[in-house]
């Protein structure tokens, strides 16, 4: 199975606040952030503020962690310029 997948790892000010992260999660548009270095507590409202705001999935594994991040399938499929005129504008 092909497996297509872009991770980005964007690096920014340590010091950076939750406004701050809340603006770059909108101009990024993810499907799903990790919190991975931070207090806890101060991770934790984060994490709710983005679940909130965002809709998204948010996580914050611990070191060492493994998690899965769930996809959206992609299925190809090639047919032919008949197959697809046969049925009207149903596929264009």
């Amino acid at each position: 199975m092909a497996v297509n997948i872009r991770v980005e790892y964007l690096s920014f000010s340590a010091h950076a606040d939750a406004r701050g992260i809340a603006q770059l999660i909108s101009q990024c548009q993810p499907r799903h952030v990790l919190l991975v270095h931070g207090e806890a507590s101060k991770m934790e409202y984060l994490r709710s503020r983005i679940q909130r705001e965002f809709g998204l999935l948010c996580d914050m594994p611990a070191n060492g962690d493994i998690i899965q991040v769930p996809t959206r399938p992609v299925l190809s499929v090639k047919a032919t310029t008949q197959l697809l005129l046969g049925h009207g504008s149903k596929f264009i």
